[in-house]
């Protein structure tokens, strides 16, 4: 009979466990839902704005690169014997390493 008492305690510490479990199992899924509804917001914002950054940065870039070009572009054709000299240089260079490499 105390056997028995202790099991029916025992059921009854279990069922009230699993009621108290599954009431805050909905409180725990709600903030969670809030939460990563918060989180999303953010992240969507943020994802806009890094996108409308890296705009801004490409215009930037490809401007300064246009100006680069057209400054080197001018001085080549001011005086091209450095370019010529530095590209023979360079030519030299990388066949005396294909060479050897080869041997």
């Amino acid at each position: 009979m105390a056997e028995h008492a202790e099991d029916t305690r025992v059921k009854d510490a279990l069922e009230l466990l699993n009621s108290y479990a599954k009431d805050k199992r909905g409180e725990l899924q709600d903030l969670l839902g809030n939460k990563y509804s918060n989180l999303k917001s953010v992240v969507g914002s943020m994802g806009a704005r890094i996108q409308n950054d890296a705009a801004d940065i490409y215009g930037v870039s490809k401007e300064k690169v246009k100006q680069v070009a057209h400054d080197v572009d001018e001085n080549v054709h001011k005086n091209p014997w450095p370019y010529i000299g530095g590209a023979a240089l360079g030519a030299l260079i990388l066949g005396y390493l294909l060479g050897r490499s080869q041997k």
